[in-house]
């Protein structure tokens, strides 16, 4: 009986005790430490803000967006170490890490990649492929797609037919638009647009093509010096249409109309010396002639001229007078100039079958003009050395006039320098020789004329006595009279 009390005893003791130390215990409290965080999202390939660019953490806390200037901001954040995500359509997911302190703002930048965006390739040409007869300036457009979050740019390059290289290119344009001026004529151009995204992917186009319109019937071929070489243009009546027929890095001289305007004879210095020429009313097709070059006393080139019937050349080489057909065989020498000259300019009549050409001596200023039949043989001297300086000789439709040049001036030194050259017309049968310059204004020189091919109207040069200033191409009639520009910065008239 007295243990059973004793364990009762012990029992209600330990739940007396337990009971007490319980209503001793109070409860613990949770306290969190917070901090802030702010940010700017920017592309890292041009460092601009980046907007609406969603950010996350990670542990997860709170979403936010930047604003229009790349700007985002967390004001709470449990003090610990975070990741913030970036994500942006158009662009590669981006991290930074950073530590959250208490009672801290910190600041971060989350640079963003680009993902390369891959454009649809530029479509609906215009001109359309395949499209005939366009002008010779032209604006080239095309549609593309644009890109969400994404910057397209364009290359355009065009290509002549039969050449590799692009003869027009456009880098890097923000537009869908190109303005191509001075296309040949009748050429074929194949021309292709690449389009470029900022992110880094492109897409070409397909090769479109166009051909321009058919060249026009000019009547007229001159040369202009550009850029410091004179190249050969063609036009009609009309100073706003010159057309530039050679592109070289050297001189091409004195051109001439095959009498069907099909073909144009020239003077080049393609190998140093001085060589005859052919190539197609276009410019196209270019084929050198002569082995043996034009050459002599004060040559400038211009020393040769074609047969009537566009079979070959009469040209000089110092003191022989050559004939060569149009292939470049059968040279031989049709005459010898007089001792101590050179043969100069010369002309062929298809009426008379007759060749004027000039002689020069080791002085410019010294110079006749002789007649001969087409052989070389019967030669004749038709004019006299006069005081001043000589030369272009040519004849009139007829075969019955020769008009040439003289300074009446009578000035004659070592550079050949004219004071006052005038257009003569020398009657062959009489001897008689006119002056048709008598309109000219003072201080200038009128030179290399040609008649027109009707006859009644002469084609030449005018340009100052002291050497300044460019040439000029004018116009008169066989009287002198109704003098008229035709070309600013032209030089070397023919007339078909």
């Amino acid at each position: 009986m007295d243990l059973l009390r004793t364990q009762l005893i012990k029992l209600i003791l330990l739940f007396s005790v337990s009971f007490l130390l319980n209503a001793c215990t109070e409860d613990k409290i949770l306290i969190r430490e917070y901090g802030s965080l702010s940010g700017t999202v920017i592309d890292s390939f041009d460092d601009q803000p980046l907007a609406n660019v969603e950010i996350n953490t990670n542990p997860s806390s709170s979403v936010v967006f930047s604003d229009s200037l790349g700007r985002f901001s967390i004001n709470e954040i449990v003090v610990g170490e975070y990741a913030f995500n970036a994500q942006l359509i158009g662009y590669a997911r981006a991290f930074v890490n950073a530590s959250i302190a208490r009672q801290v703002s910190t600041e971060v930048t989350i640079r963003m990649d680009r993902t390369t965006a891959v454009p649809e390739a530029a479509y609906n040409p215009v001109p359309a492929t395949g499209a005939n007869q366009q002008p010779r300036n032209l604006s080239l457009t095309w549609n593309t797609t644009p890109l969400l979050n994404d910057s397209l740019i364009y290359d355009l390059h065009i290509y002549e037919s039969n050449v590799d290289t692009a003869v027009f290119s456009l880098v890097d344009s923000p537009d869908t638009v190109a303005e191509v001026l001075g296309l040949r004529y009748e050429t074929t151009y194949f021309w292709q647009v690449t389009t470029r995204s900022l992110s880094g992917g492109e897409a070409k186009s397909s090769l479109w093509n166009f051909t321009v319109l058919d060249f026009p019937d000019n009547r007229f071929v001159f040369t202009s010096n550009i850029d410091g070489n004179y190249q050969v243009h063609s036009s009609n009546d009309s100073s706003t249409q010159k057309i530039q027929i050679t592109r070289t890095p050297y001189n091409s001289l004195s051109p001439m109309f095959s009498t069907d305007r099909k073909e144009i004879a020239y003077s080049a210095n393609q190998d140093l010396d001085y060589h005859v020429f052919i190539m197609d009313y276009r410019g196209q097709n270019p084929k050198k002639v002569t082995s043996v070059p034009i050459a002599g006393f004060h040559s400038d080139g211009s020393e040769f001229c074609w047969w009537p019937d566009n079979g070959g050349f009469i040209y000089s080489h110092y003191n022989q007078l050559y004939s060569i057909d149009r292939h470049g065989a059968n040279l031989k020498t049709i005459a010898n100039a007089p001792s101590d000259m050179n043969f100069g300019n010369s002309d062929y009549s298809q009426t008379t079958d007759k060749i004027v050409v000039q002689t020069v001596g080791v002085s410019k200023s010294a110079g006749e003009l002789y007649l001969m039949n087409a052989d070389g043989t019967d030669v004749e001297q038709i004019l006299d050395d006069l005081p001043g300086i000589v030369e272009n000789p040519t004849f009139s439709i007829d075969g019955r006039q020769v008009m040439y040049t003289r300074d009446v001036s009578g000035f004659e030194s070592e550079e050949g320098r004219q004071l006052d050259a005038d257009i003569f017309l020398l009657n062959i049968r009489t001897g008689v020789s006119t002056n048709v310059s008598n309109n000219k204004p003072s201080g200038t020189n009128d030179l290399k004329p040609r008649f027109s091919p009707f006859g009644s109207e002469i084609i030449f040069t005018n340009v100052l006595n002291d050497g300044s200033g460019s040439p000029t191409i004018m116009v008169m009639g066989v009287d002198g009279r109704d003098r008229r520009i035709l070309f600013e910065n032209a030089d070397m008239p023919n007339w078909k």
